[in-house]
């Protein structure tokens, strides 16, 4: 699969290991933000991905309404079309506001989905441990 460009956002599928990673830009807006999500979810499940890797290192500002959106929406369909045993990486942001978001997201994946999240310095090395 090639590298899928969207407004402020890239998603790509690592093989053979299952990954799909998505690499979220600059300042995001509601809309972006879902379409980044349906897509990215979208072809974790067309694929049958078992890891997701996250890049938030070149992310600006998420609104919580997005991110509660990302809680109520996208958790149950990943929980529901992918299963609980898929393993998913974060590659942190720099700005302290945007890892307050990450981890109030990270909690909830956690508390309400049951899934393990993992941060990580760097794309190669999540790519080798995720």
């Amino acid at each position: 699969m090639e590298k899928i460009t969207l407004n402020n956002a890239e998603i790509e599928l690592f093989m053979p290991q299952k990954i799909l990673y998505t690499k979220f830009i600059g300042d995001i807006n509601e809309e972006n933000y879902k379409e980044i999500w349906n897509k990215g979810v979208d072809l974790g499940v067309e694929h049958k991905v078992e890891k997701f890797l996250l890049d938030q290192s070149e992310i600006g500002k998420v609104s919580f309404t997005a991110r509660g959106w990302v809680i109520l929406k996208m958790l149950p369909r990943i929980k529901n079309e992918l299963g609980k045993n898929i393993s998913i990486g974060v590659i942190s942001s720099k700005n302290m506001i945007n890892k307050s978001g990450v981890s109030y997201l990270k909690s909830m994946f956690e508390k309400m989905g049951g899934l393990k999240i993992t941060f990580y310095p760097d794309v190669e090395t999540a790519k080798k441990e995720v």
